[in-house]
């Protein structure tokens, strides 16, 4: 079948090759309507993939599942609420981490560097060892990880 839009020119006095543009009628056919390509089927989320538990009297937060571009925004928040607080050292207890991606990573990053815009001191607090080696990577880990002798206790379980 041929494309009746760009049929090759024979009007005299123009190169040969060369195509002239015309709408075509509409013959009322869609060419793609709502429902007509097939979506890929997405796996269903069983829950949130990142649980934030708050302790505001303490200044703690605990994390629990993945950290990713998907949740980065729980834990912004989570932080905005801390700021309401009085409390001059926040303690993030990162335990329960299952996985990270890069914007995970940059989201403690700049939970760290909000921390010092208001004077406020970051802790992370139980570690797992692919967070200590990305946080090494980015020479973050002397100013967020506990050192021996400051290592705050584990935070109690916070009741919903």
């Amino acid at each position: 079948m041929t494309d009746r839009s760009t049929l090759p020119s024979r009007q005299h006095g123009q190169e040969p090759g060369l195509r002239v543009s015309f709408p075509l009628p509409d013959r009322g056919d869609s060419v793609s309507s709502p429902g007509s390509l097939l979506r890929p089927d997405w796996p269903l989320k069983t829950g949130p993939s990142l649980i934030v538990r708050i302790d505001f009297a303490r200044a703690r937060l605990e994390l629990t599942g993945q950290l990713d571009r998907y949740t980065a925004h729980v834990l912004h928040d989570a932080i905005s609420t801390l700021l309401q607080t009085d409390s001059d050292r926040w303690i993030i207890h990162v335990a329960g981490l299952t996985g990270l991606d890069p914007t995970g990573l940059r989201t403690i990053g700049a939970t760290y560097r909000r921390a010092l815009r208001h004077h406020r001191q970051l802790t992370l607090v139980g570690t797992p060892p692919f967070l200590r080696t990305a946080l090494a990577r980015l020479r973050l880990d002397h100013h967020v990880l506990a050192s021996a002798e400051n290592t705050p206790a584990a935070p109690h379980r916070i009741s919903a």
